[in-house]
């Protein structure tokens, strides 16, 4: 009886593991509510490896060296240093993109992307598709909601996304006379 009891966890154990190593990481659950400790998972950390639930929560073991991107435009040569993406500096200068539209001129210093704040007043995007006139204030772009009341009090006026378009809905309030 104990050899099969051995040879049914050893099987057990050896399903598992060609799982772990057969299953590309997009296809290994990011979430271990629900299921068993030692179960296949990927905590989304690309300087972790061999990612397994442990009490409903996916932890790799942290790795050295390999590749990464640290999400940092002005770093490179990054690499795994103790399951932590970590870049070097790059040169002063470097072209990069701070992601604020009311910025110009981006450039790395000392490892962050920094712009020249845009002139008050300049048109740009703050990205809601419910704002309009969108201009620059302070080094922020700030855009007016696009106002969607109906003159009914009894409903909730609100503005959606809907096919990259702005779409106002009115929604009756429950009970509203």
């Amino acid at each position: 009886m104990k050899s099969r009891g051995l040879s049914y966890f050893l099987a057990v154990l050896l399903a598992s593991f060609f799982y772990f190593v057969s299953t590309p990481l997009w296809a290994k659950p990011t979430s271990c509510v629900g299921q068993r400790d030692g179960a296949p998972c990927n905590d989304g950390n690309d300087c972790t490896g061999q990612d397994t639930c442990s009490g409903e929560v996916c932890i790799g073991r942290a790795m050295d060296g390999g590749s990464c991107d640290d999400g940092n435009d002005c770093t490179g040569a990054d690499a795994c240093s103790t399951g932590v993406c970590i870049g070097r500096t790059i040169v002063d200068g470097t072209l990069c993109n701070d992601g604020n539209s009311c910025t110009g001129d981006d450039a790395c210093f000392s490892g962050s992307c920094l712009g020249r704040t845009m002139v008050d007043g300049t048109p740009c995007d703050d990205g809601d598709i419910c704002s309009e006139s969108d201009i620059c204030a302070s080094g922020e772009c700030i855009g007016n909601a696009i106002s969607c009341d109906d003159g009914n009090a009894c409903t909730n006026d609100i503005c959606k996304e809907q096919h990259g378009d702005p779409v106002c809905q009115n929604k009756k309030i429950p009970h509203c006379q």
